[in-house]
């Protein structure tokens, strides 16, 4: 639904559906949504969210977050 693979593109019903993913413990609904906060994809941008996200994401062993964290720690 985010980028409308097969369907038209809706940012309201990614984000739904997102969120639900999320409260199950999924981690890439977490990294998108994190992407999402953090960009301003159809979201208002909330880099404190963001940063929350990446950093669940991460402790659910998705890679992209820890790669993600990793960098920002080594920028920091």
């Amino acid at each position: 639904m985010l980028n409308g693979h097969g369907i038209e593109p809706n940012i309201e019903d990614a984000t739904y559906w997102l969120n639900k993913a999320t409260n199950l413990g999924e981690a890439r609904a977490l990294f998108t949504l994190a992407e999402m906060y953090e960009k301003g994809l159809g979201l208002k941008t909330n880099l404190v969210k963001a940063r929350e996200f990446f950093q669940k994401s991460a402790e659910l062993n998705d890679p992209s977050a820890q790669l993600k964290i990793a960098l920002r720690l080594l920028q920091d």
